[in-house]
């Protein structure tokens, strides 16, 4: 079982990227590449193994391709402002544990289907999924519909 947030700040930093890489694909589904789903998936693994650091490097790189001028901005917005993963622990315990499945099963698709998660095939549920993690307004069940999703992945 994945308990959020880590107890490695590198691990809840990288959690951070990936949630502000998935805000950013929001309205630049065009923009995305096999780099992006490569960024997605390898920065998912490293949260559970590998090289945090290196994933994070990867992960903004990538960010900052797909939307260079929010780096530069001074309007905020959830596209340039970083989630806190403390916030996590603000989330009911329900909420929380669904987060914490749907980070699992996003790490079991992405070392079980490595081509097509490369390839792009789950790039929107990926996105989608990572999203979610940085939402602290949702209720259960719209957890649990994205979970359904990525399990029917498997």
């Amino acid at each position: 079982m994945v308990l959020l947030p880590f107890t490695s700040e590198e691990q809840n930093k990288l959690l951070t990227a990936l949630i502000a890489l998935a805000r950013a694909t929001e309205g630049n589904e065009h923009l995305l590449t096999e780099s992006s789903d490569r960024a997605l998936a390898e920065g998912v693994l490293a949260l559970a193994e590998g090289d945090p650091l290196f994933a994070i490097q990867q992960v903004e790189a990538e960010r900052a391709r797909i939307v260079p001028d929010c780096f530069r901005c001074a309007a905020p917005c959830e596209k340039n402002i970083p989630y806190d993963v403390q916030n996590l622990l603000t989330n009911p315990d329900g909420v929380l544990g669904k987060k914490a499945e749907l980070l699992l099963a996003l790490q079991t698709l992405a070392k079980t289907k490595p081509e097509a998660t490369l390839a792009g095939k789950y790039r929107f549920l990926f996105c989608q999924a990572l999203f979610s993690l940085g939402r602290d307004d949702w209720e259960e069940a719209f957890y649990q519909a994205i979970l359904s999703d990525v399990n029917a992945a498997l």
